[in-house]
Formats: C-alpha cells, structure tokens, sequence
C-alpha cells in the first residue's frame, strides 16, 4: 500500500503466505501439513521485521491478516509491539 500523509501502509495475508510455501513445498496451494504451517507463521515474521526494519516513513501501519483465534497467537504481536514501543491494535470482525 502507499505511504498518504507520510504513513507506511502494509498489508500481510498470512494465508496468501501460507499458500506460497504450500506451492514451493508441493507445487499445490491446498495440500495442507502442519510444517508448512509453521513455516509460514515464521515467513510471516521475517516479513514483519523486514518491513519494520527498512521503514522510510516516520510511521508505519501493519496490517497482519489472520483470524488468530488462540490467544496466544495474538500475544505473539503484542510482546513484538511492546518491546518496541509500537502500538498494537486487534480488529475482530
């Protein structure tokens, strides 16, 4: 997404993610297994710090789209976002 007012905006899918290490481990999106799962959690995660760490904005908004439904999940993001002095914000919809 674009940079309006001098805010990064970006947008990650982790079931777009997903679906990429999916084609790569099988050549198929829909053969799930529980390694490739975690292997995109922590894609996910190297793409987070990626964006954080190569910001050209004074601010920047990720938006990591997930249905998280354990909590733990979530906690994941809001100790990333405490130990950086970030706000963290959740979405349900």
């Amino acid at each position: 997404l674009g940079e309006p007012g001098g805010v990064e905006w970006h947008h990650i899918c982790y079931d777009k993610v997903e679906a990429e290490c999916r084609r790569a481990r099988s050549g198929s999106p829909d053969a799930f297994d529980a390694a490739t799962w975690r292997e995109a959690r922590e894609r996910v995660a190297e793409l987070v710090r990626a964006k954080v760490e190569g910001r050209t904005a004074p601010r920047m908004v990720l938006i990591l789209d997930d249905n998280m439904y354990y909590r733990s999940m979530r906690k994941r993001w809001l100790h990333f976002a405490q130990q950086r002095g970030y706000a963290f914000r959740q979405v349900f919809l």
